[in-house]
């Protein structure tokens, strides 16, 4: 058995401390045994490590994530980076493609997908495995999930259903309910109805054959370079709902999606992670600052404040997962009034300072930019200076453009745009003024 590990979500519902580059899976929220903070995904590789799995384990995630990953848990597994963040399936497929083509491995050899962004014990790692045996012992089976028995009747997850009684062998699957409301879960539950925690196993084969059925590359390097012609899309919508060959184990311990500040909340020891402090009159509050700042909250009961760089988040407890929507729109707020300047992404002000003496104006903005996307130059001679903290592409000037790499500082007589060849960001440095003068730095 193989596993493919996906680490390439953005976690928009855990902003502010998550965003496009340092996602949720990589946030240091969870404990080890020792009482030590570590990451979903270094919980997720540890739990595998004590099985014995890891030799077997590969991880998906975006170019720009590699060095974050490698930081967190070392070469312990080979990671495989993605030109682009699409969805599962298209990581899947680019996976799957490297264990057929790269790895010389086995069509008959099953293929275990799980997310890194839930919380477990190592119980459920162990039932995630058995599927590889599932699997084995009937042939006619296509796809093999997990189901967590709900404690609850959440919104939040969805729903596999069966028309089989609860037990410990496989239970074959009669569909799905993504998110219903309230009453609806309740009602599913009574039917057996299981959480869906995002864990797939199926033969290499099927894999391989649903991209020739689609005319897709199955060859790494082909699949790879054809990456952006791959649908951004689900593998629960491209192709769990329409395989009528499903079957499901059920888990019976406790699993929880971290996937909003409610459920983070839910497994914190303490109420406050960070310098802050709350009145009795904020009874199941919880605070999060990763600040320098402190946080005060007096008389706000049942809610999440959750302050980092990127900004600061009041929500009520019952509203957590329900926040992608804001956050979407939070880009509009940038103060950097030369937003348009980015044809895609965001830019966010850093400073702004006046030198007095040689009056300067010096303005310090970070962009991020989508693979493809574009900073346009200023209209205006102004002198600017741009370093690629992750990702790269062509830093432009008025007369030629010039590859860059992350970690180098650009600049030139008048003003520098860019253009992103994979998920970047820049820290751009600008200096307006009658005496300015260029930086001395690598010149362009």
């Amino acid at each position: 058995m193989k596993i493919i590990l996906l680490s390439g979500g953005s976690g928009k519902r855990l902003w502010p401390l998550s965003g496009d580059i340092n996602s949720k899976q990589f946030l240091k929220i969870m404990k080890n045994s020792s009482g030590d903070m570590m990451s979903m995904l270094q919980n997720t590789v540890a739990q595998l490590g004590r099985l014995g799995l890891l030799e077997d384990t590969l991880v998906t995630a975006s170019a720009q994530q590699a060095d974050l990953i490698a930081e967190q848990i070392g070469q312990a597994i080979p990671c495989l980076s993605e030109p682009e963040r699409r969805d599962t399936f298209p990581a899947i497929a680019l996976a799957s493609a490297y264990l057929h083509s790269m790895s010389d491995v086995s069509g008959d050899e099953v293929i275990l997908i799980m997310p890194v962004d839930g919380k477990a014990d190592i119980s459920f790692y162990e039932r995630a495995a058995e599927l590889e045996q599932n699997l084995d012992a009937h042939p006619h089976i296509q796809l093999g999930l997990v189901g967590a028995i709900p404690t609850y009747p959440s919104e939040q997850y969805g729903y596999i259903q069966s028309h089989e009684p609860a037990s410990d062998g496989f239970r074959s699957v009669s569909g799905f309910k993504e998110k219903p409301e309230t009453a609806a879960a309740a009602r599913l539950i009574e039917e057996n109805a299981l959480w869906n925690c995002g864990v797939f196993a199926f033969r290499l084969r099927y894999m391989i054959e649903h991209l020739q059925e689609r005319g897709f590359p199955t060859t790494y390097g082909a699949l790879r370079s054809q990456y952006a012609s791959l649908p951004i899309r689900s593998f629960d919508y491209e192709v769990v709902e329409h395989e009528p060959n499903i079957a499901c184990l059920q888990y019976d311990g406790k699993w929880q999606d971290m996937g909003n500040w409610h459920a983070i909340a839910d497994t914190m020891d303490e109420p406050v992670t960070g310098k802050g402090l709350k009145d009795n009159a904020s009874s199941n509050t919880h605070i999060l600052n990763d600040l320098s700042i402190p946080v005060l909250v007096s008389g706000i009961e049942d809610a999440i404040i959750v302050a980092g760089s990127e900004g600061i988040l009041v929500c009520s407890k019952e509203r957590a997962p329900a926040i992608k929507q804001l956050v979407e729109q939070v880009r509009q707020l940038s103060d950097d009034p030369e937003h348009a300047r980015v044809t895609n992404g965001w830019s966010k002000l850093v400073d702004k300072a006046v030198d007095a003496p040689s009056i300067q104006t010096i303005i310090t903005t970070l962009h991020y930019l989508p693979a493809g996307a574009e900073l346009l130059p200023y209209e205006s001679s102004f002198h600017s200076n741009l370093i690629v903290t992750s990702g790269g592409g062509f830093i432009i000037s008025q007369s030629h453009s010039t590859p860059a790499t992350a970690g180098i500082a650009y600049s030139d007589n008048g003003s520098l745009g860019f253009i992103a060849s994979v998920d970047t960001r820049l820290l751009e440095t600008v200096t307006i003024g009658v005496e300015a003068t260029k930086p001395k730095e690598a010149n362009v």
